[in-house]
């Protein structure tokens, strides 16, 4: 789906989708009743077809049109519908997403997600993998709390499952343009119906151009540019009445730039350091005080090469009337080739390219049933091998030589261009799960699932000299510098040449060389559960449940060995109730939960005292922390034509007890009763819209959107330099609908509000990731 489509379709709530599901073979048009309650949205996630009000877990269903009416063309826009839900741009390209505090600061491309996407229940293991999952939906499913008993992957934060839109029984087409600031320009469309009496096919595509938003404050230059191609072919199968397949050969690729952060100061940490620095960076003008200004190094091509093929095919089988039998087999391929701007100046004083190469086999089979229509019961087991090259290039510095031959101080050393990390892993998969649901009175449920998980990750990490040499000469003879603080005079073996590993062992040898470890574990995960269905609107829940993430090892700049030290697997324990009701006449629909979590062994980035390097980054197990809260959403039709959906989302996280680490500037430091990074404690979203009749078959609608998120930090410690204040966003539309045909004018960020969604320091360079400026442009569209 394009970031502009289908905005001129009419009213759905944006926070709960208001009308009732297009159901597989009739996708929504426009001009029909969309008024129908957001209770009776038919969601999926249980494996089975149910109403959204009964299912007694915390899930959001967002409609094709919800999704359209708020511009999500990719995962990380859910942050504007979804309560609890974040998403934060790393300073090396990636998007990290988080639900309800818990998410993983790591850019890792192996690293396992805590908040992990699928595509029709098969999982995207690796988040820079979902850029084109947004296409062609009929609705998403957003899944909070630890998961994992009946999904493929476990996940301690929650899991995103969008749903693609189904082949139709009867011939059925669609497009639409869109042309925005920045000649942005978006395409997309598709094409469905039957090709003979058993089998049904969905073409589906999306083109989005143009739009480079960026401009240099010191050059003019401009940065961006979005160039993503998507498609898709979806086949249905019916041949027999009993068995059904269905078969999703999808691929995208991103050939768009990547942008560059805004620069806001220098912090220089090791005295002399200053000296190394390309003339000029210590006075560089700092960025102006609005989202398109920014800077980067001249001559540099950002252009990415990022690719995904996906496919999957789906097989069931009805054993009896009770019993079915599934299959669900998928293979995956990414392949990354990323430049990124690192420190926001024109002078290449940190820069790096991040290349990447994933394959994944996923298979799930299962067996479920009912207890002679009283209950339902399911067991299964899947196995998933993902094999990972991720290789990590850093471009910098300006300056000549002679700089550099200045001092031998670690801060030199890491500092020399190509310098590189490349990580080799193998990773496997392999889980039994079970979920039984019984009711034990008319209107008392009962629910269980429990998920057995053993994972092993085999690693290989090198960090080396691929260019020229003089890394590995100042790697040696700081070697010999650190073997002489011990009393060893002698050489250590053959100096290293090009793509010899560098990383230093431990004292007092310090010898150099690869790093090759393996990580095996498992866990039992699970989920108990009481529904009371009060009467036919009100549902009553509460849970308890328990998830893990797989531990991993990093990509990392790994001066060292003990850089690459694993972090281990970590475990949320969940307590949760929840109410989902309607009321006066099905008019207000409402959905409230508060939830505690227990959370062990939380994986973070940290830092280690080196004595070679001083502080250095590293993958770190916070032992015991917390996260509490409550969310309330509402639907309300209080007049026809009009629906007001408020949300409002509050999420207080902690450190608990001691854990003592370093900073950003690597001061020692106490964690303990700290909050979360980038975790706001207060996000709310309100989302109005009226439509009329203005003539027969001629509809007209206006709506908007607010989105406020209270203010955080990039770590642990608060201070000035990482702080990410609290902002506000608006967004407008207004439209006309004839028939099939449909015309809207949209608004994103209509006040230009300055914000950024993370802020640090990269080297010598203090850093800001910011949000977009104010985009506008208009849509046309129509469906047959």
């Amino acid at each position: 789906m394009a970031a502009t489509s289908f905005l001129a379709l009419a009213i759905t709530s944006v926070a709960h989708a208001q009308s009732a599901p297009a159901q597989s073979g009739s996708p929504e048009q426009p001009g029909t009743a969309l008024e129908a309650p957001s209770s009776e949205i038919i969601v999926t996630a249980q494996k089975r077809s149910e109403r959204v009000n009964d299912v007694g877990m915390s899930i959001q269903a967002l409609s094709n049109v919800a999704l359209s009416n708020a511009g999500i063309a990719a995962p990380q826009d859910l942050v504007k519908i979804v309560p609890g839900f974040n998403s934060n741009p790393t300073p090396y390209g990636s998007n990290v997403f988080t639900l309800r505090g818990i998410g993983y600061q790591e850019t890792t491309l192996s690293a396992a997600p805590t908040v992990t996407v699928y595509s029709d229940e098969v999982p995207i293991p690796f988040s820079p993998e979902t850029a084109g999952v947004a296409l062609d939906l009929q609705r998403v499913e957003v899944l909070k709390g630890p998961q994992g008993t009946l999904y493929g992957q476990n996940s301690t934060g929650g899991l995103i499952n969008f749903i693609a839109a189904r082949p139709t029984d009867t011939f059925s087409a669609g497009g639409e343009v869109s042309y925005g600031r920045f000649d942005a320009v978006d395409i997309n469309g598709f094409v469905s119906g039957p090709l003979s009496s058993t089998l049904k096919g969905r073409l589906a595509f999306s083109a989005s151009q143009g739009g480079a938003w960026q401009k240099s404050y010191t050059t003019n230059a401009k940065l961006g540019e979005r160039d993503l191609l998507n498609g898709r072919v979806l086949l249905d199968w019916d041949p027999a009445s009993n068995f059904h397949a269905s078969l999703n050969v999808s691929a995208w690729r991103d050939h768009g730039e990547t942008p560059a952060p805004q620069f806001f100061g220098i912090q220089v940490l090791t005295p002399g350091a200053e000296l190394l620095m390309p003339p000029g960076l210590l006075a560089y003008p700092v960025a102006p005080k609005n989202n398109r200004a920014a800077d980067w190094d001249a001559g540099v091509d950002y252009h990415r090469r990022n690719s995904l093929l996906f496919s999957s095919l789906k097989l069931k089988y009805d054993l009896d009337e009770d019993v079915s039998l599934t299959s669900m087999t998928s293979y995956q391929r990414f392949k990354r080739n990323q430049p990124v701007e690192g420190d926001g100046t024109a002078f290449q004083d940190y820069s790096t390219i991040q290349a990447g190469d994933v394959k994944t086999w996923y298979q799930e089979l299962r067996v479920d049933g009912s207890f002679g229509g009283k209950g339902n019961w399911l067991i299964g087991g899947n196995y998933e091998h993902d094999t990972v090259f991720d290789q990590f290039r850093i471009l910098n510095r300006d300056g000549s030589f002679s700089h550099v031959l200045l001092s031998l101080s670690p801060l030199t050393i890491l500092n020399l261009p190509g310098n590189y990390e490349q990580t080799d892993q193998k990773i496997k998969t392999v889980a039994a799960f079970a979920n039984v649901e019984y009711p034990l009175t008319e209107t008392l449920k009962l629910q269980g699932a429990a998920r057995y998980t053993q994972t092993t990750r085999d690693f290989f990490g090198q960090a080396y000299d691929g260019v020229n040499g003089n890394t590995a000469f100042f790697f040696t003879l700081l070697q010999a510098q650190l073997r002489a603080a011990y009393g060893i005079f002698t050489p250590s073996g053959q100096m290293p040449g090009l793509n010899d590993c560098l990383s230093l062992g431990a004292a007092p040898t310090f010898l150099m060389g690869c790093r090759k470890d393996r990580l095996k574990q498992d866990n039992v995960s699970w989920r108990v559960g009481l529904n009371w269905k009060v009467d036919a609107n009100t549902l009553i829940y509460a849970n308890v449940s328990q998830g893990y993430k797989a531990g991993s090892f990093p990509t990392i700049i790994a001066s060292t060995q003990a850089e690459m030290d694993p972090v281990t697997q970590e475990r949320v324990r969940a307590y949760e109730v929840g109410l989902k009701t309607s009321l006066f006449d099905r008019t207000l629909d409402i959905t409230a939960a508060g939830f505690y979590y227990d959370y062990r062994n939380k994986q973070t980035i940290g830092r280690y005292a080196d004595i070679a390097f001083g502080t250095l980054l590293k993958l770190l197990n916070v032992p015991r922390s917390r996260v509490a809260g409550f969310e309330v959403a509402a639907s309300w039709r209080p007049v026809a034509g009009l629906t007001i959906n408020p949300v409002l989302s509050y999420t207080d996280t902690k450190v608990r007890g001691q854990f003592l680490n370093f900073d950003y500037v690597g001061a020692p430091a106490d964690f303990g009763g700290r909050a979360f990074p980038l975790v706001p404690k207060l996000q709310t979203s309100v989302d109005a819209q009226y439509r009329w009749a203005l003539a027969e078959n001629l509809n007209a609608f206006v709506g908007g959107n607010l989105t406020t998120q209270s203010g955080t930090y990039t770590s642990f410690v608060p201070n000035a330099n990482e702080r990410v204040p609290a902002y506000q966003l608006v967004d407008l539309r207004v439209g006309v609908e004839a028939g099939n045909w449909r015309f809207s004018m949209w608004g994103r960020n209509v006040t230009d509000k300055w914000y950024w969604t993370s802020a640090t320091r990269i080297n010598d360079a203090l850093v800001r990731q910011t949000g977009m400026p104010r985009t506008f442009g208009a849509t046309i569209g129509f469906h047959y």
